[in-house]
């Protein structure tokens, strides 16, 4: 263990290195103490004592402590790495395989059967998972597009369909169940296991709706999706056997719970959370508020295109915003925001820090603008070749005296090439029409579902 001492500075010219989450313009320094624990393996999966002992604090579970106002500004005081085993979700278990099977009576709850399961494939029934995202999809609306999410917390960002790795998290971290929890979008998309990722997240959220909150992604939306992979996915899970009910019947559920999800996240009413970035929209934190969902689609130029799409620039002696042709050359997408908008955003709203996903650092958190902005990437093994660049994932333990630990998951060559083979053996399988038949919606269940709270 040992003390690192790092200026402001350092982080502004070292977007790896921790430091000090200053107010906008300060010049401070702290200690922040690295913890090497890769002697210490993080599991994805449970033992049978430890899943009963989870199953009963998911049936038992009461309130969890709340403090919705930080009383000092954030800052970053401890790195934690740990390690893991090489084992990714089993994309080939399914009902034929007893390892998967769910013997005990555990009356129909989906929620008990995916924890039971862990971090494999489940055989979903249709009708379960088209429930579980009604109901969801009726919980999300019901909150505000600006969240306000209490202290103690643990925040995650991308998860990208890792859905053993969305265990990890839980068992290193602690389940919602007994954990306030904020994910920072991108769920679905580029990863095998989508639909259990969103399944999980949905039922944790309709059991513990003031314990976990979602803020939806650029990926949450369907044209990601189908020029990605979560549409494929759906289709070619439930393809057949399900009484003509398949993935086109049931993907529009999904569109329906995704464009539900709010936009972002106050966190102690210090901290302002989002998938992407700020935009020149962005006047007030009330702007967000009156974002009206359901929101199919990002309309570009809009606050809530920006809020999912946008991009710290890094380029040097930039100010202000301009078009984010990065992401989309032809026309843009999202802003490009430099170091003094969010400085400056910072002030105007009254805040301290912001935190975003939406892009994979290399140690799984990256540090932009003087400290004032933290990126925040949680799948492992995302990218990369080797062990000199295969990106670790991070997530952020926010306590409520807004003290900060940051805890890393690093993986090997093998657990990359492993999730590199596993999405090779999903394209090969999956070869479906993309063209959604408009029989296949069952429109009135969907719009009455989304006309419940406008």
């Amino acid at each position: 263990m040992v003390a690192l001492q790092t200026t402001a500075d350092d982080v502004e010219n070292n977007e790896n290195l921790p430091g000090m989450i200053c107010t906008p313009g300060e010049k401070s320094s702290t200690n922040v103490i690295h913890s090497d624990r890769t002697d210490t393996i993080v599991p994805a999966q449970l033992t049978l004592m430890e899943q009963n002992a989870l199953l009963q604090t998911v049936k038992q579970s009461g309130r969890l402590k709340a403090v919705l106002k930080g009383k000092k500004p954030p800052k970053i005081t401890r790195v934690i790495t740990y390690a893991t085993s090489d084992d990714i979700t089993n994309a080939d278990c399914s009902a034929r395989d007893d390892n998967c099977s769910v013997p005990e009576d555990l009356n129909g709850d989906l929620l008990l059967k995916l924890i039971r399961n862990g971090p494999k494939q489940f055989t979903f029934k249709f009708e379960e998972i088209r429930e579980i995202l009604l109901q969801g999809a009726r919980v999300f609306l019901e909150e505000p597009t600006l969240i306000e999410v209490p202290l103690p917390c643990v925040v995650y960002g991308d998860i990208h369909g890792q859905y053993s790795d969305l265990h990890r998290w839980f068992n290193l971290n602690g389940w919602p169940s007994q954990v306030r929890s904020l994910f920072l979008g991108d769920f679905v998309d580029r990863g095998s296991h989508g639909i259990e990722v969103v399944a999980l997240l949905t039922a944790l959220k309709v059991r513990f709706p003031k314990n976990i909150f979602l803020c939806r992604g650029n990926h949450e939306e369907e044209s990601l999706n189908r020029a990605y992979s979560f549409y494929e996915e759906v289709c070619a899970r439930f393809s057949g056997n399900f009484e003509g009910k398949d993935g086109r019947a049931l993907y529009p559920y999904f569109r329906s719970l995704f464009s539900n999800l709010p936009l972002a996240a106050l966190i102690g009413g210090r901290i302002l959370g989002m998938h992407g970035g700020i935009s020149p929209r962005l006047t007030s934190l009330q702007a967000i508020r009156e974002i009206r969902r359901p929101l199919e689609e990002f309309e570009v130029g809009s606050l809530e295109c920006d809020l999912v799409w946008s991009d710290p620039d890094t380029s040097p002696d930039r100010t202000g915003f301009r078009s984010n042709f990065e992401r989309e050359p032809l026309y843009g997408i999202g802003q490009l925001f430099a170091s003094d908008t969010v400085q400056n955003l910072c002030k105007k709203l009254g805040i301290d820090m912001l935190i975003r996903g939406h892009q994979a650092p290399l140690h799984g958190y990256a540090l932009f603008s003087n400290g004032c902005m933290l990126t925040l990437f949680s799948a492992p093994g995302y990218k990369g070749s080797s062990n000199s660049d295969i990106n670790m994932g991070a997530s952020l333990e926010i306590s409520t005296s807004m003290n900060i630990s940051i805890k890393q998951i690093q993986v090997t060559e093998k657990f990359r090439q492993k999730r590199i083979t596993e999405t090779e053996q999903r394209k090969t399988k999956t070869n479906v029409n993309k063209e959604l038949p408009q029989s296949s919606v069952k429109s009135n269940e969907l719009q009455s579902t989304a006309s419940l709270f406008r």
